[in-house]
């Protein structure tokens, strides 16, 4: 079983993030599972960004409650959404934060249904940038991604991580690279690999050092 972190994510986090301002880390817990595979990884990895001194804000996309996009084209107009719910939460957490880290595991090639239920949920970046021509400003915002999935073939992660480095690009917010553990399939898998929690947990202290 291997555990892939990109190169190019730990060198470009480390660069990223500097001063002595504690950086605002929102890690999103995307599976429908409570304490599932992808839960395990992501606890590992915002326990480092929080020994690195990073201010860490959790969020659990399965305890919220908010409905799917309707396609109402109300955001294209206002540069809102029209929907009041739980999503407001996520809004404000990603409006705030230097870094975003999702945690998910992959699902027929795919983001679970209540994680890209909540990236849909963001078009209202999507028509302000392109519709409204009101982008989101420049800054040094970086998005990462910890997944695992039950197959050992790592091209189950294309498709997945497309669609997260396209959320991330229509925030403003530069994707890093992902880590990524396949073979993890049964509740419990996680906890038992030998390397995986470990190398999480240097995955995130790598997005909050400064």
């Amino acid at each position: 079983m291997v555990t892939r972190i990109s190169d190019a994510l730990l060198l470009s986090l480390a660069m990223a993030m500097s001063g002595n301002q504690a950086v605002k880390l929102v890690g999103i817990y995307g599976s429908p599972r409570q304490g599932g595979n992808s839960d395990t990884l992501l606890d590992a990895a915002l326990k480092g960004a929080e020994q690195a001194g990073a201010d860490v804000h959790r969020i659990t996309v399965r305890d919220l409650q908010f409905v799917p996009c309707q396609g109402c084209q109300y955001c294209s107009r206002h540069g809102e959404c029209r929907i009041k719910d739980d999503m407001g939460v996520i809004y404000e957490a990603l409006d705030d934060s230097d870094v975003v880290l999702l945690g998910s595991p992959i699902y027929f090639t795919s983001l679970p249904a209540q994680a890209k239920a909540m990236i849909d949920r963001c078009q209202p970046y999507w028509a302000r940038k392109y519709v409204l021509k009101q982008g989101p400003p420049e800054t040094d915002r970086i998005g990462g991604f910890v997944c695992c999935c039950g197959t050992q073939d790592d091209r189950f992660l294309a498709c997945t991580e497309q669609i997260v480095k396209t959320w991330y690009f229509i925030m403003g917010v530069k994707y890093r690279g992902s880590m990524f553990v396949p073979g993890l399939d049964a509740p419990g898998d996680a906890a038992k690999h030998p390397t995986a929690a470990k190398d999480a947990f240097i995955y995130g202290k790598q997005l909050a050092r400064n």
